[in-house]
Parts: structure tokens; C-alpha cells; sequence
């Protein structure tokens, strides 16, 4: 399955997938808006209120029961960084028009729906209201809030902004409640009437309709005046020692986390070999890191790495015992030095490849994880299938996961030590 590249009217291109493999169908669109503090709550916080009604449906409850009348609709929304970039999307997933028993099925009024809620949301007297304004300052207040109070999040976050500061990949946590707090119906109000016709989306769309009448039918109904927002992810590799910083939070658990940076994306040639980087690192149940650090040696109650290759950063983290921050530090670094230097058994290579071939077949499963998947390859300019991918995978070798491993530096070590007695909180 080949998605088409189609230009609708409206000016943003569509991603559509023509197929019938799928009970549902999905239909959604994602903005790319360059980062900054104050612009990502307000522009966050404008999408969340187009759950609170339309003109046409002027309360959460009668858009929902809307949604129930479209043979229960799915409408989500999304928001997450995405190289130096912040990532807005709404998705409706919807029964396929076979299911339906009527020419066209739902996917009409799918289209009427997300172009009512993104460009005529409920307003009074020219702005929102006020009481859904405060509920979704609230909302947005409590994830903050929570996510201040996570050790993993606290260490992510604190290794992130010495790795690579002042980029749009970071976010000052404080900074973004205070924003928020200063947020009124009125400056609301005034970012939805200012991004309405400006931001360019990208569309994509997943079910059996032709994508000549899926481009139509969004042109109809979307129209934007300014070219869509390029895609950004500054890559560097880190020069000197390493950056280091430690805090204190009343936890039971301590946290580290390790952060390698190199020039390295999606679009360079060694990209597939940094997924096995990763895997072997500390990616899997079968990775160094789990199996050297935590199993053989009991260092920390978790050990694990993440891989963005958009932005080429290398995360790995540990739960562990305050006491143990120099061993469990030295002993992370020895894996990856091990790597480095070529120690990768045929055993932990092949189950490298084996992970990393199921999560690409699986993508084929899931309309979310298909359009997921088109999305970010479209936006980032590295088009390809899943199935194309999975065929470079398997063509990698030993040697170029010991290059993608020498393409990463070690940028910044965070440490969050928890001050609370015990250590085996729950993460």
C-alpha cells in the first residue's frame, strides 16, 4: 500500500491511503507551528477548545452527541514536539463506508465536522467563554503540574535543555504554567482569528474513497492563505565535556539519564543502523542495558534508552538508588563504549532485527500507526513505506551500527536525586 500525494484547492497537501483493509476509516490534519513558550499553550489550549462547541453545536455535549449520531466518530487531538518543532493535529476515525449502506458513507460529514470545530468553534460576543476557557486552563494546568512532579519527566526534561538549549525541542515547564495562567478569552480569541487561514495543515486520509474526492471535498470546506510551516531539527554534535546538572525532589526513586547527541536524522545513510543502535543499547528487554545493567548487576530498578532520529538524540535513563549514581553512570557508559568498539553478539543483533521488523510490519495494522507514520515522513522530506523501511532494515550490518554509534557524543548527564527513604516507587 502506496499512499498519494495529492494538492487540494484549499492549499495543503493530502496524504491518501486508498484502501478497504480497515473497518474504520480515519481522516485528520496536523499543523506545524515553529516552537516557542507562550505561542505552543495558546496554540495547544485554541485546539483543545474546539472541544467545547461550534455554531452549529454550541456546547460539549451537542457536539458529542453530533459524533454519536455519526455512528459514534472518534475525534482526537494531539500535541507533541517534533524535531524543533510543535505538532498539533485532529484526527476523526469513523465506520467505513460499507458499513454504512450509503453512497459516500460518513466521510462528508467527517469533513463538515473538523472544518466546523477548527474554524467556527462556539464563541460569545466575539471570543470563548469564559467558563470553557478556564476548564481548559485547568486541564492543561494539571498535566503541567503533574508532569513537574515526575522524576522522569523532571530528569528528561533537565537533560533535554542541556543537550540542546534554547532549541525548540525543550520546553521550561514553569514557564509554560505561568503562560498559561495569563491566558484570557481574548488573547485566545485573538491567536484563533490570526492562525485560522495562515497555518497550512497537512491532511491525511485512510479508507476507500478516491483521493480526487477526498481533495474535493476538503477544498470545499478549507480554504488557507500562507504556505505550510517547514519542518526544523537542528542537529549537532556536542564539543567539550559533558554538561551536567542535579536536583532534588521529594521522591522515593532517584533518576538518570544520559544524553548522546551526533548528527545523524532520518535522512542520512546510517539512519536504519541507529534504530539497531538503540535497540541493542537499551531499546529492548533484550538490550545491554537491561540485561548488563539491571539484570547482571542490579543497579537500578529500570534501565532504558529512546532513539528521536529526527532531531539525532540518544536518551538513556535509569531508575536507581541515590547512592548509586557514579556506578550505575559508569556501567551505562561501559555498554555504549562496548558498542562503540564492535561488542555486538550475533544474538543481540538478531534480536534487533527481529524487534525491529515486528514494529514495522505492525504499523500496517493500525490506520493511527499508518497515517502516523506518512505524517512525520512527509513533513520531515524522508517519504518511504513501511515495507521499504523494514527492507533497509534488514539490510544492516554490524559495522554500520558501530558507525552509528560513533556518530553519538555524550552531551549531557542529569541527575534527579529523590529525597524520600525506600527507592522502588512505581515509575
Amino acid at each position: 500500500m502506496t499512499p498519494k500525494i495529492l494538492n487540494t484547492a484549499s492549499g495543503a497537501k493530502l496524504i491518501c491511503l486508498s484502501t478497504d483493509q480497515f473497518k474504520c476509516e480515519l481522516l485528520g490534519l496536523t499543523y506545524l507551528f515553529p516552537s516557542e513558550t507562550i505561542s505552543n499553550q495558546q496554540n495547544a489550549a485554541v485546539l483543545s477548545l474546539s472541544q467545547h462547541g461550534t455554531e452549529n453545536y454550541p456546547s460539549r455535549q451537542a457536539l458529542s452527541l453530533r459524533c454519536d449520531d455519526l455512528y459514534s466518530t472518534l475525534v482526537s487531538l494531539r500535541n507533541r514536539t517534533f524535531g524543533d518543532m510543535q505538532m498539533l493535529g485532529i484526527t476523526a476515525e469513523f465506520l467505513g463506508e460499507r458499513y454504512v449502506g450509503t453512497p459516500g458513507g460518513l466521510l462528508p460529514d467527517v469533513v463538515s465536522l473538523l472544518s466546523e470545530m477548527l474554524r467556527s468553534p462556539y464563541l460569545e460576543n466575539g471570543v470563548y467563554p469564559d467558563e470553557a476557557v478556564e476548564l481548559t486552563k485547568r486541564m492543561m494546568g494539571d498535566g503541567i503540574r503533574s508532569m513537574l512532579k515526575n522524576p522522569r519527566v523532571a530528569a528528561t526534561q533537565n537533560c533535554m535543555e542541556l543537550l540542546c538549549p534554547g532549541e525548540g525541542c525543550t520546553e521550561n515547564l514553569p514557564a509554560a504554567l505561568d503562560s498559561l495562567q495569563a491566558m484570557t478569552a481574548k488573547t485566545l480569541a485573538a491567536r484563533f482569528t490570526a492562525a485560522k487561514n495562515e497555518i497550512c495543515p497537512l491532511f491525511f486520509y485512510i479508507g476507500n474513497t478516491d483521493g480526487e474526492t477526498v481533495a474535493n471535498l476538503l477544498s470545499a470546506a478549507f480554504s488557507f492563505r500562507a504556505s505550510p510551516v517547514p519542518f526544523s531539527a537542528k542537529l549537532a554534535t556536542p564539543e567539550g565535556e559533558p554538561r551536567t546538572a542535579a536536583i532534588r525532589m521529594p521522591v522515593a526513586q532517584s533518576r538518570l539519564v544520559l544524553g548522546f547527541r551526533g548528527e545523524l536524522s532520518l535522512s542520512h545513510p546510517l539512519a536504519p543502523a541507529a534504530l539497531y543502535l538503540n535497540e541493542i543499547f537499551g531499546g529492548s528487554p533484550a538490550s545491554k542495558l537491561f540485561l548488563r545493567v539491571r539484570e547482571e548487576k542490579g543497579l537500578c530498578y529500570q534501565c532504558s534508552s529512546t532513539l528521536d532520529i529526527y532531531k539525532g538524540l540518544l536518551l538513556a535513563g535509569a531508575g536507581i538508588a541515590a547512592e548509586k549514581r557514579a556506578v550505575a553512570e559508569e556501567s551505562m557508559l561501559a555498554q555504549y563504549e562496548a558498542i562503540c568498539r564492535g561488542e555486538i553478539s550475533d544474538t543481540e543483533f538478531e534480536a534487533a532485527r527481529q524487534s525491529l521488523s515486528f514494529i514495522y510490519r505492525q504499523i500496517y495494522d493500525s490506520p493511527v500507526s499508518l497515517a502516523d507514520f506518512y505524517v512525520k515522513r512527509t513533513l520531515s522530506g524522508t517519504f518511504c513505506t513501511p515495507s521499504e523501511w523494514r527492507r533497509r532494515l534488514a539490510a544492516v550490518t554490524k559495522a554500520e551500527v558501530v558507525a552509528a554509534a560513533q556518530c553519538f557524543t555524550l552531551g549531557a548527564v542529569s541527575f534527579v536525586e529523590g529525597t524520600k527513604p525506600g527507592g522502588e516507587e512505581e515509575e
